[in-house]
């Protein structure tokens, strides 16, 4: 399926677009985040059509329970390119239930499928490029050598050939998938000819590398092949802990390594991971002060520690002394040395002396005014979807009930204001997640006519819990809330009405002039969750305020406007190129 198709539509809308191409054979590709909503899939596939279900992926491994009852005819663990069956084998159920493939078979004379029209970047216009896999490291937490002793090599002149192809196609960037780019060997000479192709810099490369590795002819050669970004992996200053994952540190090389790059303009994003063994929250917080003092908080991405099937912690997770949750991601609940309340404050400790947000909310876009009315849609493989259903008085269930299964992935429901029995919309929110089970909703009450009751509309969803997204926040709230399904009340009051972790509130501005910096500054404002404004002011006017307060941006609350095409001219100017747009 295209990309945009299979990672946006609901799940409706997926089984249905499945159903109507009858195929004989459907293949998943399975992951912590996806691998719920596969079996749910699955299992709808199998109610529906005569088809083979295969499913492969980095979560199809031996030691993993959580597979056991997903409807799956195969289980392919290793390489997708080595499996050797015909499809006709297949369909007749010739092959085993569980198969492992060779993982030395093919990968190094495999051409990108990018340049057999196989994959296209369409969503985020970034070419993946593998040019090796296996890793020489095998931390104890990490499944990506998914246990081969050895790494082995992408042809060069298939490296090259990608490369040109994603050059000549104008894509913007090219992210090599290497465990850590720094293992490859004939490296330099690799980048001098990238920045042969590159020599105009049109795109932007982006790796893993280890920092140590890194001296100042390597931070040269990486500049100037187009490298923009690296994710560093420190995961931890505390001996014992790297001692036990497998890794080693050498701090003063790592800064070494981190001043080359950083002084060429190569951003580098750390990584930092929660309850390692042997780790203890002092031992996290000594982590998270020497990344202070380097001052490398602009871009840090601190988890906590997945123990994740076919790792070599999963595999002696008892010796070591590791709790987890048994759903994905895996995440570890209890330790020897790190213990529920320590992940708790170990996450707050980050959050404080960091600066920042680990587990921001969802952005604020609940524009819905466009140029005719109704539902907002979206074309997906030349289809129409919804990705804002706008509930009226005079819906009928049968129209609910043919629009869930056509809604995005996620989606919105719109509550209209004139609506003033909560029946109507409680009625509607189990429609809709009935057929969309592991599908996100966020439901948008705009100054309803009823007394609002979070609680009940929640208890209407049939959202799947726990749910995936819901799983960090256990370290994160007291009350994680049910994080697929959000509750946002419009109103036109600024005191609080609603709070929680699985609701907000959004100040609605209606008053006949666009606010002034000062206005949407009010105490009042920021102590809600965004405003949306609303006001009909000439498109020159709501232009110009763009224009004036986009450079404020940070200072404000989060803003939405009612129209679609303002609130697209405001992400264009304040989201930094991160609001991926694919319609």
């Amino acid at each position: 399926m295209p990309q945009a198709s299979a990672t946006y539509m609901g799940d409706g809308a997926l089984v249905a677009h499945i159903c109507d191409a009858a195929p004989e054979i459907v293949g998943f590709t399975t992951y912590s985040w996806n691998v719920d909503r596969i079996h749910h899939l699955a299992s709808a596939l199998k109610e529906r059509l005569e088809v083979k279900i295969l499913l492969g992926g980095p979560e199809i491994t031996p030691d993993n329970p959580h597979l056991a009852g997903v409807p799956a005819d195969g289980l392919v663990c290793g390489e997708g390119e080595s499996l050797r069956y015909h499809p006709r084998q297949i369909c007749d159920g010739t092959i085993p239930p569980w198969t492992t493939t060779d993982r030395y078979t093919g990968f190094e004379h495999q051409p990108s499928p990018y340049l057999s029209g196989l994959l296209h970047p369409e969503i985020d216009d970034m070419v993946l490029l593998e040019t090796q896999r296996g890793c020489p490291y095998h931390c104890g937490y990490c499944y990506y050598g998914k246990g081969q002793r050895r790494s082995r090599l992408l042809n060069e002149d298939h490296v090259m050939a990608a490369v040109q192809w994603t050059h000549d196609h104008e894509i913007s960037e090219l992210y090599l998938l290497d465990p850590s780019l720094d293992t490859r060997p004939g490296l330099r000479e690799i980048l001098g000819r990238v920045a042969t192709i590159n020599h105009d810099g049109k795109v932007a490369l982006h790796s893993e590398i280890r920092a140590e590795a890194v001296d100042s002819s390597l931070a040269d050669a990486m500049a100037a092949a187009g490298f923009r970004s690296l994710e560093v992996g420190l995961q931890s200053t505390n001996p014992e802990a790297l001692r036990r994952s497998g890794r080693s540190a050498h701090l003063r090389r790592f800064m070494a390594g981190i001043e080359y790059l950083r002084e060429r303009g190569i951003s580098c994003s750390i990584d930092l991971i929660v309850g390692l063994p042997g780790d203890t929250l002092a031992g996290f917080m000594r982590s998270i002060d020497f990344v202070v003092t380097h001052d490398l908080c602009d871009h840090l991405q601190v988890f906590p520690l997945a123990v994740l099937p076919g790792t070599r912690f999963r595999k002696s997770h008892r010796e070591l002394g590791l709790d987890f949750d048994p759903a994905p991601p895996y995440l570890l609940t209890d330790s020897d040395s790190f213990h529920p309340d320590d992940m708790a404050a170990a996450l707050d400790y980050a959050e404080s002396r960091c600066g920042l947000a680990l587990y921001p909310g969802p952005d604020l876009d609940i524009a819905w005014r466009h140029s005719t009315d109704g539902d907002l849609h979206v074309a997906l493989d030349g289809v129409r979807h919804i990705c804002k259903v706008i509930l009226t008085p005079d819906m009928t269930a049968a129209e609910l009930a043919i629009k869930a299964k056509r809604v995005t992935h996620p989606y919105q429901l719109i509550v209209d204001h004139r609506i003033q029995d909560e029946s109507l919309v409680t009625a509607a929110i189990r429609t809709l997640t009935a057929e969309n089970p592991h599908t996100p909703l966020e439901v948008v009450l705009l100054s309803p006519a009823f007394e609002m009751y979070p609680e009940r509309l929640l208890a209407a969803a049939s959202v799947r819990r726990p749910h995936y997204l819901e799983k960090e926040l256990a370290f994160a709230q007291d009350r994680p809330g049910c994080r697929p399904l959000l509750i946002t009340l419009v109103s036109g009051r600024r005191d609080r009405l609603v709070g929680g972790p699985s609701c907000r509130q959004i100040y609605h501005w209606q008053a006949g002039h666009l606010p002034q910096l000062t206005e949407v500054q009010d105490a009042g404002l920021l102590d809600l969750e965004g405003v949306l404004l609303g006001t009909e002011c000439d498109p020159n006017r709501i232009v110009e305020w763009q224009l004036a307060m986009a450079p404020h941006a940070d200072e404000l609350p989060a803003i939405c406007f009612e129209k679609v095409a303002d609130q697209r001219r405001w992400l264009d100017l304040t989201a930094n190129g991160c609001y991926v747009k694919i319609f």
